[in-house]
C-alpha cells in the first residue's frame, strides 16, 4: 500500500511540475508573439529555449525513473555483465547469517575462492566460524552430467581437500549434493541476496552475465523454489 501511495505521489508531483512548466512556456510563447520590442523578444526567446530544455530533461528523467521502478518491482539490485568480481560475492557471503546456497557446473571457483582454509582470505570459513546457525548447501551435477573441464576441477586434489576439510569441520552445516541432469543455472544465495545466471556449454561461468536479486521478489522465489526442489530430489 505504501509503495502504491509513493508511486502515485511521485506521478502526481511530476504531472504538476510538468503542467506548471508547460503553462509558463505557453505564456512565454504568447508574450513572444505579441511583444513589439525586439530587445525583450530576444530575452523571452532565450527563456523559451531554456524552458523547452528543462521540459525535455524532466521527461527523460521521468522515463529513467519508470525504468528503475520496474527493476525495483522485479527485485533487481544489479545486473552483472560478468561474474569475475570476487569482492562482490565476498561481501554478501560475509553478511550471511542463516543460509548460503550454491548451484553450478562444479562450484569449484566458489569453494576455491571462499572455502580454502590454506588461503589468506576465506570468507566462507570465517562466516561459518562466526555464525553458528549458518548452513551451506551446495548442488553440483553428478559425474555423468559434468563436462570434462568441470569434472577435472571438481576431482582435483585441492578441491577434494577443501571439501573434506569443510565437511569434517562443519558436519551437517556444510552439505554437498549431486543432481542427475545437466546444469542450466549458476546460482549463489546468501540469506536475502540471490545472484543467478545462465550456464552456457563450453563457456566459463565467470564470463557469463548474472542478475543480483532480492529473495523477497517473485522473480527470485522461482529460482529459490527450483533450488529447493532439486535439493530435495538429489543425492547426498
Amino acid at each position: 500500500m505504501n509503495t502504491l501511495f509513493e508511486k502515485t505521489k511521485a506521478v502526481s508531483i511530476f504531472c504538476l511540475i510538468l503542467l506548471i512548466l508547460v503553462s509558463i512556456l505557453s505564456g512565454m510563447f504568447w508574450i513572444y508573439y505579441t511583444m513589439q520590442s525586439e530587445k525583450w523578444a530576444a530575452l523571452i526567446g532565450g527563456i523559451i529555449s531554456g524552458l523547452v530544455a528543462v521540459i525535455v530533461t524532466l521527461c527523460l528523467s521521468y522515463y529513467e525513473f519508470k525504468k528503475i521502478e520496474r527493476f525495483k518491482r522485479l527485485g533487481i539490485k544489479d545486473v552483472l555483465p560478468e561474474r569475475t568480481d570476487k569482492k562482490y560475492y565476498e561481501q554478501i557471503i560475509r553478511n550471511a547469517k542463516t543460509l548460503i546456497q550454491v548451484m553450478g557446473t562444479s562450484c569449484t571457483r566458489f569453494l576455491d575462492d571462499f572455502g580454502d582454509q590454506s588461503r589468506p582470505e576465506h570468507a566462507l570459513v570465517d562466516t561459518l566460524n562466526s555464525k553458528s546457525s549458518l548452513k551451506v548447501q551446495i548442488l553440483v551435477p553428478n559425474e555423468s552430467n559434468m563436462d570434462i573441464t568441470s569434472k577435472a576441477r571438481f576431482e582435483s586434489d585441492s578441491i577434494k581437500r577443501v571439501i573434506n576439510e569443510l565437511t569434517e569441520k562443519y558436519s551437517d552445516r556444510f552439505i554437498i549434493k549431486r543432481f542427475n541432469f545437466p546444469p542450466t543455472h549458476s546460482l549463489v544465495r546468501a540469506d536475502n541476496h540471490l545472484i543467478v545466471g545462465p550456464v552456457f556449454p563450453k563457456v566459463d561461468s565467470r564470463h557469463t552475465p548474472a542478475i543480483h536479486l532480492k529473495t523477497s521478489s517473485e522473480y527470485a522465489k522461482k529460482y529459490i523454489q527450483y533450488f529447493d526442489d532439486v535439493w530435495t530430489a538429489s543425492d547426498g
